[in-house]
């Protein structure tokens, strides 16, 4: 006698097919070579790879198919959390558990019909917001120097264990919110401009060898120095009455090509004062008859050339420029 196998799709006789007393001919629809295939497999859960003669099978343990099955659910469970809801109001309803009655919500004040029997939210939003309101309710009528000390330590230790983590979100959050917190921030200072004078006030006070060390040493470094001779510049401008624009020095340097333009002869750059030969900028057209401090009315010359030049005018420099 022989037998299609369902797998396999070859006729066979019957004695490659086991038996199978509930079958209309007694013997199982899959031939024995074919039920002892092996199939190699990936674990959906832990990602290890295993054999197995089960076609559906998918985790490589019991345990991975019960963690695999809990997260499943879960999953499940916050996809169709509203289908659910609806559904259990529905069999409520249905099996006169509770009945419908017209209720105003506590949080909203929207009139809605309670379906569950302490219902007093018409939503799923507004019932967090009461949630978090409960909660914090409580805690703030039930706090203890204890539960004070207890929040603060695990604050304290929750950012040092996420610190990176929490650093990431606020640098997110900051260029999201860009606008809105600048905008935030020029309302606080506004409202806040007194309180802020006496705190800036109170803070000078207090830390005067601190404020006048950290001034010093900015003033000793190279950019300090920079920007002392560059302030220096132009409030003696201001006193002798003089317009006064943006310099850009480097710009002065390479228009000049790193020349004096008195003498004519290289400018060495790294030169410091008082060097005779070092760099230095002179007004075309001096202030005390008339020029501006503009970088159309600089050039760059030598120190012993401005020096020896005084307030003379310098001409035929740059004519272009004029």
């Amino acid at each position: 006698m022989l037998k299609t196998c369902s797998k396999c799709k070859v006729e066979k006789d019957v004695s490659m097919f086991r038996k199978n007393v509930t079958a209309k001919d007694g013997y199982q629809g899959v031939c024995k070579d074919c039920k002892t295939v092996w199939y190699n497999k990936i674990c959906v859960e832990c990602g290890k790879e295993f054999t197995t003669q089960r076609t559906l099978t998918t985790c490589c343990s019991n345990e991975c198919q019960e963690n695999h099955r809990k997260e499943y659910n879960k999953q499940y469970l916050i996809e169709h959390r509203e289908d659910i809801y609806s559904q259990r109001k529905q069999h409520n309803i249905e099996t006169g558990k509770i009945g419908l009655t017209e209720k105003n919500c506590i949080i909203c004040g929207k009139l809605f019909m309670q379906v569950v029997g302490n219902q007093i939210t018409c939503s799923k939003e507004c019932h967090d917001i009461r949630v978090y309101q409960v909660s914090k309710e409580y805690h703030q009528t039930h706090k203890t120097e204890e539960i004070i000390k207890r929040d603060a330590e695990y604050s304290k230790k929750y950012r040092e264990e996420n610190k990176e983590y929490l650093k990431e979100q606020k640098k997110q959050y900051t260029e999201k919110n860009k606008e809105e917190l600048a905008r935030k921030a020029k309302i606080r200072r506004e409202n806040n401009k007194e309180i802020k004078a006496i705190k800036d006030r109170e803070y000078r006070e207090a830390n005067k060898e601190y404020l006048a060390q950290k001034s010093k040493e900015y003033r000793q470094s190279e950019r300090g120095k920079e920007v002392h001779k560059i302030n220096s510049r132009k409030r003696k401008a201001i006193i002798r009455g003089a317009k006064v624009q943006e310099i850009d020095y480097n710009w002065i340097n390479e228009r000049d090509g790193f020349k004096c333009q008195i003498c004519k002869k290289a400018v060495n750059m790294k030169l410091e004062y008082p060097d005779p030969m070092c760099a230095s900028y002179d007004h075309i057209y001096p202030i005390s008859k008339g020029g501006e401090h503009s970088n159309a009315n600089l050039s760059l010359v030598h120190l012993v050339c401005n020096v020896s030049k005084g307030a003379k005018v310098q001409h035929g420099v740059q004519p272009n420029l004029f």
